[in-house]
């Protein structure tokens, strides 16, 4: 998980180092899910199955080293 958050914090890092204005963004599908940002391709859905993943993975440590194995929906949480 460190590592996948490290690749992203990356890329980021990438696409917005060197410029001086906003970045150029070009839409790489009629779908709007593939973009180019100064040259570097993006697949949106990448991204978002990385940000539920890590959500999930995130909910399981907490519950089980936080919560003490309790779940969140016991507290109402959703």
């Amino acid at each position: 998980m460190f590592n996948s958050l490290r690749q992203v914090m990356h890329l980021a890092s990438a696409i917005a180092s060197g410029t001086s204005g906003l970045p150029q963004v070009e839409w790489l599908d009629h779908n709007y899910q593939k973009a180019s940002i100064n040259g570097k391709s993006i697949v949106f859905e990448d991204i978002k199955r990385f940000v539920f993943e890590w959500m999930e993975s995130t909910k399981i440590l907490l519950e089980r080293e936080i919560l003490f194995g309790h779940k969140l929906e016991e507290f109402e949480f959703r």
